[in-house]
């Protein structure tokens, strides 16, 4: 790829007609290159996540999504998604409303139980307890 890329530059000041038309081919297979590899990428990193929120790590998933640049301090980055039609979008608005529907029709399903039992915190080993949360991560992740 890189020596595609000196190429291109090769062309790109070559003024004729077939240095126009060598230069325009190349970006176009490094666009098409680039694009491939980045949609393999995000395609991976979803995975990834639907694994972590299927075993029940939420906090893997959620450092595998704040790797992606999902940031509220930077708004979302030009990361599109996929619609239930296929298409790519990648409009802020549309793509938060696509998530927000993904959401609720993943926790509104017909066969969810009403109520969650928890058995009392004396009665848990204590190995099978999992990490205390310290106040002051949670007020942290507030201040986000």
């Amino acid at each position: 790829m890189i020596s595609k890329m000196d190429e291109q530059m090769k062309w790109k000041n070559v003024n004729t007609e077939e240095g126009r038309r060598n230069y325009r081919g190349l970006r176009n297979e490094l666009k098409r290159a680039t694009e491939k590899a980045k949609k393999e990428y995000l395609e991976n990193t979803f995975k990834k996540i639907m694994e972590f929120h299927r075993t029940g790590r939420c906090d893997l998933m959620y450092m595998k999504i704040e790797e992606l640049g999902w940031k509220k301090t930077q708004g979302i980055q030009n990361i599109g998604i996929e619609d239930s039609q296929g298409n790519r979008i990648v409009d802020q608005r549309q793509v938060l409303k696509i998530w927000e529907n993904y959401v609720t029709e993943l926790y509104d399903r017909p066969n969810r139980p009403e109520t969650l039992e928890v058995e009392p915190e004396e009665e848990v080993d204590t190995y099978e307890k999992g990490p205390y949360i310290l106040q002051s991560e949670v007020e942290k992740l507030l201040r986000k």
